[in-house]
């Protein structure tokens, strides 16, 4: 018996690409930044572990966390203007959700999960892959036969997320960083910036009640002005470089 049937399995397969672009970009930065992060950890020098390592997840952190609020906040008229059907941007707005929460938690932890490369811990990478591997199957199973689609959405959500804190724990720990501080200034500062910036924004936009295409052009708008503010921000800080 099929999990989900063919129209839901090609609407999942919509969503996916929002998965791929995320990966994609994950994938450049961690290539890029490889060669920088192996020849740090080889130096064992803990401040400038410190250092880089603050910088580099800023970099995915000061990107699409603004990113990703702005497509949740946004998602009716992206969806329409992607999709260009009403019907089917409506039936996959509360997958797009979960679909979107957790491709953010897959890519904050793509810096921790290359510092534990570069420092060939692989026996814990093991262990947490085999521990989700084993969780994967009845979770899927549970979400998708309870809520079809929109359970792969959130079971997407659910892998990424529970070893999220783990990993961004275990790496603070390892190089002697306040996981307050980390919290604080990588994920919680461009989230409620952007939290701040786009719901504004959005109760403008329904005050005047904007056509589609006008919402998201201004929202888009309102995106780079939430980039500049916060890389301003970043710049500008004498504690907060990249």
């Amino acid at each position: 018996m099929r999990w989900l049937s063919k129209g839901d399995f090609g609407y999942y397969a919509i969503l996916f690409n929002i998965i791929t672009a995320y990966i994609m970009y994950c994938a450049t930065v961690k290539s890029a930044l490889f060669p920088s992060i192996t020849k740090t950890i080889k130096l064992k020098v803990l401040t400038t572990i410190q250092s880089q390592y603050t910088s580099h997840f800023a970099i995915i952190g000061y990107t699409l966390v603004p990113l990703s609020v702005y497509l949740l906040v946004f998602r009716r008229a992206f969806l329409e203007l992607w999709l260009q059907d009403t019907y089917i941007a409506a039936y996959l707005t509360p997958s797009f959700v979960w679909i979107i929460l957790g491709s953010l938690a897959n890519a904050l932890m793509i810096i921790p999960w290359t510092y534990l490369i570069a420092q060939a811990k692989t026996k814990l990478l093991i262990i947490l892959t085999g521990f989700m591997a084993l969780v994967s199957i009845p979770l899927l199973y549970f979400l998708v036969r309870t809520y079809v689609i929109e359970g792969a959405a959130i079971y997407w959500f659910c892998v990424n997320l529970l070893p999220l804190p783990f990993l961004i724990y275990r790496l603070n720990t390892a190089f002697k960083i306040q996981q307050w501080n980390l919290w604080r200034n990588i994920i919680l500062i461009p989230l409620t910036a952007s939290l701040l910036i786009f719901y504004t924004a959005k109760l403008g936009f329904e005050a005047i009640q904007l056509p589609v295409v006008w919402e998201f052009s201004l929202a888009t708008f309102a995106l780079f002005l939430c980039y500049g503010i916060l890389f301003l921000y970043r710049f500008t800080s004498p504690s907060h470089k990249f």
